[in-house]
């Protein structure tokens, strides 16, 4: 009798805990060369990129192998799945997989006809180690276009000469999610509107060690962030903007206004460098109804006609420890290093030096109330160092004004409220001035 009722209760447990568990796909692998054919797509026997794709279903990964890859249709290749994309791929037909990005380059490339990867809604995406070059594209987005991903993983992708050229968004266009991109590059995409190289809307974005060059667009031609209207998270880190707004890239038309610009963001920008940017109407770097931290970041031989970074209605804006040099604005009635507006924040332990320039920093642009406190700033070698408007307020304290041949012509022009205490005057003591 014991022996029977344990028996029952062993089936019962069994049935319960057997019952009772998900079960999962065991994900694949598939395997794409640009000659491919068939449908097999193994290791042994690749196929191609539509058929590879077909053939995988969510959770999968593509390998893809050297070579460039092409479509006869609008687009290279559209995803409707969570699926991971490698390339590099060294095309061996024997286990271990073996990937090198730099030795063995996949290409998806649009040959100035179509668009180049269309990722469909709510998917998690991750790709790896591919060049998406010469789209040529009358929508958003040549290079990619992803709307409402769940997430999208960007890393180790060169997007290049990529051309938006009717809209926005000559490099990718990103709207909704988790968007992560790390070691990226954009070199010289272009759109017709906005965003020559990267746009994001409304998204939880992180920009790590990402280089943008030489890209171009009638506004914002690096990089645009918005979050239109409701602030949402942006971190841009370890990278670098250089040589944009010089109508170089492949479109290379527009009125070059505005390097980057971030929008509607809580935006933590740490140790980049903004350099040799230039634009023939607007700021390099703007800020607008964003919260932002500026860290650590080098502002160098950036050419603008209004300023350097323009901060307006900004709820809050520190910038700190960081390095604004040799910079030149010219065109317009006011022209600074750093233009603030409708903002509330903190300048600490900068140096601000040698930029041609009206003045370094202008607090209350358009009679607008701003309410600033500085710190253990350098500010040597401008005509004017600080201008303060009307309606707003100034707290200024230990800041190096140089003497001689670094001194300001003037350091503060207030007609504002100016607490200012702790002044020090003498040689900032560049090991190398001139650059």
């Amino acid at each position: 009798m014991l022996t029977h009722i344990l028996k029952k209760l062993l089936g019962f447990f069994l049935f319960f805990i057997l019952g009772s568990q998900t079960l999962y796909a065991i994900a694949s692998n598939y395997f794409a060369i640009p000659s491919g054919a068939g449908a097999v797509c193994s290791q042994s026997n690749p196929c191609s990129l539509d058929a590879a794709h077909i053939k995988s279903v969510s959770g999968d990964t593509l390998y893809l192998a050297e070579g460039n890859y092409t479509n006869v249709d609008d687009v290279i290749f559209i995803i409707d799945k969570n699926i991971t994309i490698l390339g590099g791929w060294d095309g061996s037909t024997t286990i271990p997989i073996v990937r090198d990005s730099d030795l063995h380059v996949s290409i998806m490339d649009g040959e100035s006809t179509r668009g180049g990867i269309l990722i469909e809604d709510e998917h998690n995406v991750s790709i790896d180690g591919i060049s998406i070059a010469n789209c040529t594209y009358d929508d958003d987005g040549a290079g990619l276009f992803a709307e409402n991903s769940v997430s999208l993983t960007l890393t180790n992708i060169i997007f290049s000469e990529n051309y938006s050229n009717t809209a926005s968004a000559g490099g990718a266009y990103i709207n909704g999610g988790i968007v992560s991109i790390e070691n990226c590059s954009f070199i010289k995409n272009t759109a017709a509107r906005q965003a020559g190289a990267l746009m994001i809307v409304e998204a939880n974005a992180t920009i790590k060690e990402t280089s943008f060059q030489e890209n171009d667009a009638s506004s914002y031609s690096a990089l645009y962030f918005t979050g239109s209207g409701t602030r949402y998270p942006l971190t841009l880190r370890d990278s670098s903007f250089t040589d944009n707004s010089k109508r170089t890239s492949i479109g290379g038309t527009g009125s070059q206004d505005t390097t980057a610009h971030i929008r509607y963001a809580d935006a933590n920008i740490t140790d980049n460098i903004f350099k040799n940017n230039g634009d023939t109407s607007g700021e390099m770097l703007g800020f607008n109804n964003s919260k932002v931290y500026f860290v650590n970041n080098i502002v160098a031989n950036n050419k603008s006609a209004l300023a350097t970074i323009y901060a307006h209605y900004s709820p809050f804006l520190a910038i700190v420890n960081s390095i604004f040099s040799d910079n030149n604005t010219s065109g317009l009635s006011s022209k600074s290093v750093i233009l603030i507006q409708e903002t509330v924040g903190v300048l600490a332990h900068n140096t601000i030096s040698n930029n041609l320039v009206d003045e370094a920093v202008h607090i209350g642009a358009k009679g607008s109330s701003d309410n600033i406190v500085m710190l253990n700033n350098i500010i040597t070698g401008h005509d004017v160092g600080i201008i303060l408007g009307n309606n707003s307020t100034l707290d200024i304290n230990y800041t190096l004004w140089g003497e001689g041949a670094s001194a300001n012509d003037v350091n503060i022009s207030s007609t504002g409220t100016l607490t200012q205490d702790n002044d020090i005057v003498g040689d900032p003591a560049f090991v190398d001035e001139d650059n």
